[in-house]
């Protein structure tokens, strides 16, 4: 008899990461998920959360100068105890990003709203999707994302899903926009096809919903699934690559 998978495992609620996770590597999920094998949060994504900090402050009335600040001093804190050999990389391009984040946003005014909890609750699932927006704007929702390389055009569909959630879990009608920032440029792409990437979330919570079901016992559940160790969830954290071969021995 099949159990509530999601009851089994302590998991009250999903996420677009934890959705796109599962989707993408079944194997990664498990072991960070379920096992706890926690892998290591790398320099780029600190350099993530530090220039969305950076653009919040100025975008609130900080100048420049101050915001570039922040978002050095939070970048140093996160990293402090990482042995990242990128984290130099990351530290130069930050306060080029922080200007180029709030040359983009800049024109919307002071955000109404920064880091807003979102909650989606769909019939296919007994647990709720949840987010966390970015910034809003009145009825205009951007989600900002810093990389070293600027895409023309959306090109990451694990992004879509995430402005997707966050346009569904509002009320009202509201448009939602994807703001990559390089060190020199920076592009606004809206999500037109939010309502098919809010059902896509709810489709992957589903399988994994019966993929969970299979098992209370994670490393039961671990021997459904191999990991591409040369993945991305893998190639860039040793700790990770370790992990998998102490589970699968590969």
């Amino acid at each position: 008899m099949l159990i509530d998978g999601f009851q089994a495992h302590g998991i009250e609620h999903l996420s677009p990461s934890s959705l796109n996770q599962f989707a993408q590597s079944p194997a990664s999920f498990v072991l960070t998920r379920l096992l706890k094998k926690v892998a290591a949060t790398g320099a780029p994504a600190h350099r993530g959360t530090a220039v969305e900090a950076g653009v919040a402050s100025v975008l609130k009335g900080s100048s420049l100068t101050d915001g570039v600040k922040l978002a050095h001093e939070n970048f140093r804190t996160l990293v402090s105890l990482s042995d990242d050999p990128r984290i130099d990389k990351e530290f130069d391009a930050i306060g080029g990003m922080v200007e180029q984040g709030v040359m983009a946003l800049k024109p919307y005014g002071e955000p109404t709203a920064i880091q807003d909890k979102v909650e989606l609750r769909v019939p296919e699932l007994p647990i709720p999707i949840m987010g966390f927006v970015d910034f809003r704007f009145g009825n205009i929702i951007v989600d900002l994302k810093s990389t070293h390389a600027l895409p023309s055009k959306i090109n990451n569909t694990n992004h879509e899903r995430q402005v997707a959630l966050y346009i569904a879990a509002s009320e009202g009608d509201h448009k939602g926009y994807l703001c990559y920032v390089t060190g020199k440029k920076h592009g606004l792409y809206e999500v037109t096809d939010a309502e098919q990437q809010a059902k896509a979330l709810a489709r992957i919570g589903v399988t994994l919903g019966k993929f969970l079901s299979l098992s209370s016992d994670p490393l039961e559940l671990a021997q459904y699934v191999i990991p591409d160790v040369d993945s991305f969830w893998f190639s860039n954290d040793p700790h990770q690559r370790a992990a998998a071969k102490e589970v699968w021995g590969v």
